[in-house]
């Protein structure tokens, strides 16, 4: 009985340290870089906690960055050299970037967030966003972004997205599938816990020497599984566009619709919207 109980909690701790690796994230070291100073010290102190939280949610990095000034070309290579030179390639990221420069808005994604803020949804974003910063509310316009992005997350991915390459045009289609969440296994940790501790406490109580006692599974065994809706790719299936379509219309959606239009910059892969206030 000792061998099966050390077996069961070896088991338990290694399912731990394999799923803390596997939902393990990078953060930005500053969540709000507000170089153009845009927001006062309490704006700041609030934005901050809500990206803790989004952060928490979407198991990836988030920061809102302002800037006055543009040493790398576009807005757009700007907010991609932003996550690279702070995270590295292909990360988990997403960052609202405010240029007031060039008064442009930025969503930009990398990792998972591509499949997450497809064009679509990175367009009603900053749909909402433009007119408050016109009207210098940026604050609001900070706000929306995160909340916004917290409930996509929620949602998970679109029905039927794809990634496309904005200078090859081909298209990765992903297949999306609703995966057993991390809470079926807690669900199986305490159901096993709690089995297990049932069998361990009635041996002790009633013990009987030469008289193994056999517990009842079939009657006694009860397991719940909570299955969660968070929408995860599974597989990448990989096709190529003969006659491209330069509007951006893809089929699907394309730039306004369940598509993600992604493009490279220092050998990372990026997807970004833009807009201008």
């Amino acid at each position: 009985m000792k061998k099966i109980i050390l077996t069961f909690l070896l088991f338990v701790g290694a399912l731990f340290v394999f799923t803390n690796q596997v939902f393990a994230y990078e953060t930005f070291s500053t969540k709000i870089d507000d170089k153009a100073n845009l927001f006062t010290p309490e704006q700041k102190t609030q934005l901050e906690e809500k990206i803790k939280e989004v952060e928490e949610t979407s198991k990836s990095a988030i920061a809102i960055v302002t800037i006055t000034e543009n040493d790398r070309g576009s807005s757009r290579t700007y907010a991609d050299y932003y996550i690279l030179d702070n995270l590295g390639k292909d990360k988990n990221a997403t960052i609202l970037l405010i240029d007031m420069e060039r008064r442009k808005i930025i969503i930009d994604a990398s990792g998972d967030m591509i499949d997450i803020l497809s064009d679509g949804r990175k367009k009603n974003i900053i749909d909402k966003i433009s007119p408050l910063l016109t009207n210098q509310n940026y604050y609001s316009g900070a706000q929306i972004f995160l909340d916004d992005t917290e409930q996509y997350v929620k949602d998970g991915v679109e029905k039927g997205h794809f990634r496309i390459d904005e200078e090859t045009g081909e298209i990765t289609r992903t297949k999306v599938k609703t995966p057993v969440s991390i809470t079926i296994f807690g669900s199986i940790i305490a159901s096993l816990t709690a089995t297990f501790g049932a069998i361990f406490t009635t041996r002790s109580r009633y013990k009987v020497k030469k008289v193994p006692y056999k517990y009842d599974w079939q009657n006694n065994y009860k397991l719940k599984l909570n299955t969660s809706n968070d929408s995860l790719i599974n597989t990448f299936i990989t096709t190529r566009i003969i006659h491209r379509d330069d509007s951006n219309n893809f089929t699907g959606g394309g730039s306004s619709g369940v598509g993600s239009t992604t493009h490279s910059t220092g050998g990372g892969t990026f997807s970004s919207g833009e807009g201008s206030f």
